[in-house]
């Protein structure tokens, strides 16, 4: 029997992530926020997950260092690096900044892969693959969620830039509306 594996870049506190664990050998969140973090690290022991899934609290971008991370206080799964142009959408709940870890994909994972890789980290995604490319090409399906505008204010980059991004990747892929 091969065992199957997942991996959620931007976890949150589990609501979605966890519930790939039942239909997975081993599964692997990454979450920047350290607040959401401990919630999903506790969800985990709550679930009795343990023993087949793994946490880790960083931020994945295209380079290892730091970066500074607006913890939202009025929607938690809003957390994000902080904007290239940090207008009145990102900053209307005043939130806290604190400095986070940052880590390509393919250096924190070297070597390994995955089934099933799903991104989620509100317009950090253009870094996050480009850190990843190497890891990405290993796994069999790669979801990632994006907005356009988070991925223009946030990384500061056009959405064709990130769409030529993922068509790199030479996936076959399917557009949700």
């Amino acid at each position: 029997q091969q065992s199957s594996t997942a991996l959620v870049i931007g976890s949150h506190i589990g609501a979605l992530a966890l519930q790939f664990a039942a239909r997975v050998d081993k599964l692997t969140c990454v979450e920047a926020n350290p607040w959401n973090y401990d919630l999903l690290k506790l969800n985990v022991a709550m679930q009795n997950l343990s023993n087949k899934v793994s946490c880790l609290n960083v931020a994945v971008a295209e380079q290892a260092g730091s970066v500074e991370f607006l913890c939202s206080k009025d929607n938690t799964g809003g957390s994000k690096i902080k904007p290239e142009h940090f207008d009145v959408d990102f900053r209307y709940d005043q939130p806290e900044s604190i400095e986070v870890a940052t880590i390509p994909l393919d250096t924190l994972f070297i070597g390994k892969s995955f089934d099933f890789i799903l991104m989620d980290i509100e317009g950090s995604e253009f870094a996050a693959i480009r850190g990843g490319r190497d890891l990405l090409l290993r796994c069999r399906v790669f979801v990632v969620e994006f907005v356009p505008r988070h991925v223009e204010r946030v990384a500061g980059v056009s959405i064709n830039d990130f769409s030529a991004t993922l068509l790199s990747l030479d996936f076959d892929y399917v557009e949700f509306p």
